[in-house]
């Protein structure tokens, strides 16, 4: 073996891998509007059925109930905390200086846009 094609095949891995590494990036952004097609058509047929819709029940409006908007708040925390542990841990390999103010202002903004997009697609989901 010749040790200068190893080292050549092995530099010429690593863009390769770095490509990759950056086009997942974008997954943690995808995954809300995925998960929302997908479970659009449960939340419709079993959560309303299994829960009752949001309405307040006549003679019963200050009694606390659980009911499918809950659920689907308990559901939407945790696709917001995968989404964002799986930006952070994609992001830091980006940045050699993680003190740097610039790694925590894209980080936090990353993490804001993907709050966001989550909110706006459980209230989507809302039964009122």
């Amino acid at each position: 073996m010749i040790p200068g094609v190893v080292g050549a095949a092995a530099a010429s891995e690593r863009p390769n891998v770095m490509h990759m590494r950056r086009a997942l990036l974008i997954l943690p952004f995808l995954v809300p509007f995925v998960f929302h097609r997908l479970y659009q058509p449960v939340n419709e047929a079993w959560t309303v059925k299994r829960f009752g819709c949001g309405c307040p029940i006549v003679g019963h409006e200050h009694e606390f109930h659980f009911n499918a908007n809950y659920f689907n708040m308990v559901i939407w925390c945790g696709i917001v905390l995968a989404c964002g542990a799986s930006w952070w841990l994609l992001f830091r390999p980006e940045f050699v200086n993680r003190s740097s103010t610039k790694y925590y202002v894209l980080q936090f903004a990353g993490i804001y846009v993907l709050l966001f997009i989550c909110m706006r697609q459980l209230a989507q989901e809302f039964w009122l």
